[in-house]
This record gives structure tokens, C-alpha cells and sequence, in this order.
């Protein structure tokens, strides 16, 4: 049995900028394809805001080996102990989901 209130879809959003900042999203794909200009900065927005979130970042492109791809918290938040975290292979995906508190986790 399934719960209706899981999503098993997650939304894609296309990032095509140097830099973008996250809002209040959950279960979201998000595809980055600045990486063939230079390197790109996600903001991901401040726990306390947003509550329990979970999210996945994907290099579609395949040149973040090149040109990095940063994750970087917000606020007091740390993303697996760090305030921030560095996408450098190509194609790599990393997926977070946070306690609700102002940690954020690496899956």
C-alpha cells in the first residue's frame, strides 16, 4: 500500500544560470546546465525556512569536472558537517534531504 501524500515523481527544474537560490521546494530534480560557461553556485535555502526538504542536483551537461558546480548553505546550516560542497566530475548528481533543524545531508 501506498500513502497518497508520497510523490513518487519528482519535479525537474532546469538551471541555466551562474547562480541560482533554492525557495521552498521538496522531492525536486534539479538539471544544471551552466556548467559548459563556468563555474555555478546553488544557494540552498535556509532550513528553518523551509522545513524537511529533499532534493537532487544533476550535471546534465557534463562538464562540471571543468567547471565546478558549488552547493552552499545558508545561514548556521551545514551540508555533511561543511557549508558547502563541490560537484567536480561530470555527470555527478548529489541528492539532500535536511532534519528540519539546520543540518543538511548527503544521500
Amino acid at each position: 500500500v501506498v500513502s497518497s501524500s508520497i510523490q513518487l515523481t519528482p519535479n525537474r527544474v532546469y538551471v541555466a544560470s551562474p547562480t541560482f537560490e533554492i525557495t521552498s521546494s521538496n522531492n525536486v530534480i534539479f538539471g544544471l546546465n551552466y556548467s559548459l560557461s563556468g563555474s555555478m553556485n546553488i544557494q540552498l535555502p535556509l532550513i528553518s525556512d523551509v522545513g524537511n526538504m529533499q532534493c537532487t542536483f544533476k550535471d546534465e551537461h557534463g562538464n562540471a569536472a571543468i567547471n565546478n558546480i558549488h552547493l552552499l548553505s545558508s545561514g548556521s546550516d551545514l551540508i555533511d558537517g561543511e557549508v558547502s560542497q563541490s560537484l567536480g566530475r561530470d555527470y555527478i548528481s548529489i541528492s539532500l534531504y535536511n532534519n528540519s533543524t539546520n543540518k543538511w545531508f548527503i544521500h
